[in-house]
């Protein structure tokens, strides 16, 4: 009985935290994830616009060498937000007004992403040459963040870069 009444005096004597303590730990791991989500959101929105950017640059690869192989004997292109749609279309053809509605592939753009072109709304290349329309810029900028773009480049002769 006497053992058990000394360790129960013996917890009551023990120091605990302090409240002033435990705020001060509060607030240091509340800095550290306000840091930490500000990072990731700003990462994650960037990447979008990278991601983006690789999609645009493969279905403009795919459409010049479809066009290259003389895939079903005609031209392919890459439509820019066509009217109906929001995204961009592959499609076969010369123009994509002209095109066949069953060769049309649609691809949903990102929601924070503004597409602009310079020239034309529609890159097309041509059979065998894959040489294209037109020349010209393809700008994809952050609707959140305007300053954060990125740039596709094609000219004549079918080149695409970035």
């Amino acid at each position: 009985m006497v053992l058990r009444h000394n360790y129960i005096r013996k917890m009551l004597n023990q120091k605990a935290f302090t409240l002033f303590e435990v705020m001060i730990v509060m607030a240091i791991f509340l800095g550290v994830l306000a840091a930490t989500l500000f990072f990731t959101t700003s990462l994650y929105q960037s990447e979008v616009l990278q991601t983006e950017r690789v999609i645009v640059i493969k279905l403009l690869q795919t459409a010049r060498s479809n066009a290259q192989n003389n895939l079903f004997g005609s031209a392919h292109g890459v439509a820019f937000n066509p009217p109906g749609f929001v995204g961009y279309v592959s499609f076969v053809g010369v123009t994509f007004i002209e095109s066949e509605p069953s060769t049309r592939q649609f691809t949903p753009s990102a929601p924070s992403v503004v597409v602009s072109t310079d020239t034309s709304a529609e890159l097309v290349f041509f059979p065998v040459s894959g040489n294209t329309n037109t020349s010209g810029l393809v700008r994809l900028i952050d609707r959140n963040r305007p300053i954060a773009s990125t740039t596709i480049i094609s000219n004549e002769i079918g080149y695409v870069g970035w």
